[in-house]
């Protein structure tokens, strides 16, 4: 009997003795358990309270920054505290963290934008966008291919929190998503509208760089009319001619019988937006010391002066150093196609000219 005693006594021990206890399952990985350290025993830490918290859309070519939006499917408020995003999910789960103090109520949607100074980085053309929650467990995921989301739209769930991501013709951050093409005339701007009747989304004569006066939308909502600006500087020099077939000559008149100095001085086509740098490669600065001589026909040639195009249907802006808007021309489809000039040179109407005479009078 004792040595029975004493066997039943030494299998616990050796039990004990041989390491046998289940790992710790890393914390890291999406399967909601993490471990004390140390004590070599999982624990489950349960499913993740922010399941629920999903992308909802992304614009990798918002304006004027990148943006991403979470949806709350939950019925509980959600903070942000502690969770992380990043556009390398491999990588680095923690590349960017949401604002401190943001909550995201039940049922409701979050926009975070993406600068160059915060989080550091923006959404590419084809990339993919993760969110992690405080444990470091993945929450949600999307990754979209070369031009799905191309500029005046977004790649966003339909509908909202369960449906699969599509092109959406109609961002809307903050809100609901919607499918289908904005509606030119209902007074609200959206998609690649650059305004929509009354909504110029803060547009101004002053912010386009044409002085005082009331700037309204065009018909097809893709433009701004400018007519209703106005501008109280002297005009010395003038477009005087213009043509949109070659090399896109403008010329430049000089109405004066004194010498003008040019430098900074500056020509832009329709696709100039100031204060938008997309589009500054529409613009044309004339070098320091550029002058134009008394009564003088100064001819800017794309390529070797401007470096932009202009189309069958265009304008041309002329800009003084100082940034202000000092002459202007606008032509319908076609009539730029041989020349459209000012006749007499300087001071007459503009209309479509059968020949073209950059550098000499016009007829």
């Amino acid at each position: 009997m004792r040595t029975l005693r004493a066997e039943l006594l030494i299998l616990p021990l050796l039990a004990a003795c041989s390491g046998a206890v289940d790992p710790v399952t890393d914390a890291g990985t999406n399967n909601n358990t993490t471990g004390t350290p140390d004590s070599g025993v999982a624990v489950d830490a349960g499913p993740s309270p922010y399941l629920g918290l999903v992308i909802n859309e992304v614009a990798p070519a918002g304006a004027p920054s990148d943006w991403f939006e979470l949806y709350n499917t939950t019925a509980n408020d959600l903070s942000l505290d502690g969770l992380t995003y990043t556009d390398d999910i491999v990588g680095d789960p923690t590349k960017g963290a949401f604002p401190a103090g943001i909550t995201v109520s039940a049922g409701g949607f979050y926009v975070q934008l993406l600068t160059d100074t915060d989080p550091g980085f923006g959404l590419g053309s084809d990339e993919e966008l993760g969110v992690y929650d405080p444990q470091g467990r993945l929450l949600d995921s999307v990754d979209w291919a070369a031009d799905a989301a191309p500029a005046g739209s977004s790649w966003g769930r339909f509908p909202d929190g369960t449906g699969a991501f599509e092109n959406l013709a109609v961002p809307s951050p903050g809100a609901a998503n919607q499918r289908g093409n904005p509606t030119c005339g209902d007074d609200v701007r959206q998609g690649a509208e650059a305004c929509d009747g009354a909504d110029l989304g803060g547009t101004t004569c002053e912010s386009l760089g044409l002085g005082a006066g009331t700037v309204t939308c065009n018909a097809t909502c893709d433009g701004f009319d400018t007519a209703g600006c106005f501008t109280t500087t002297a005009t010395t020099v003038v477009l005087n001619e213009v043509t949109s077939s070659g090399d896109d000559q403008i010329e430049l008149y000089n109405t004066t019988g004194g010498i003008i100095d040019l430098s900074g001085w500056a020509v832009a086509d329709d696709g100039y937006m100031a204060g938008d740098p997309t589009t500054a490669d529409h613009l044309y600065t004339l070098a320091a010391g550029r002058q134009i001589d008394p009564f003088e026909h100064l001819v800017l040639v794309k390529g070797t002066d401007h470096p932009f195009g202009l189309g069958s249907s265009d304008g041309v802006r002329l800009f003084d150093a100082a940034g202000v808007l000092v002459n202007e021309v606008n032509w319908a489809t076609g009539d730029a196609a041989t020349s459209y000039c000012r006749s007499p040179d300087g001071t007459g109407p503009w209309q479509v000219c059968a020949t073209a005479t950059f550098g000499a009078a016009n007829p």
